[in-house]
């Protein structure tokens, strides 16, 4: 699954990804080495400390934000 969404969003490095609804990251980990930025939103805080807590293991992930509204 994941990388067929690879092959279908055709990442590039001077792209940005938003993610919305990104749960606990696992999209957004798995893509970001293809993008300049992922910037990642979710409506429930517990969802998006999981994915900040999940960057630690995903070194790639540096260049993603995530954001609870």
């Amino acid at each position: 699954m994941l990388a067929k969404a690879r092959e279908l969003l055709e990442p590039k490095p001077d792209k940005t990804l938003l993610n919305l609804y990104c749960g606990y990251g696992l999209f957004s980990h798995f893509l970001a080495p293809g993008y300049k930025q992922v910037l990642e939103i979710d409506g429930e805080g517990p969802a998006i400390r999981s994915a900040i807590f999940n960057k630690k293991f995903n070194p790639a992930s540096k260049k993603a934000l995530f954001l609870a509204l």
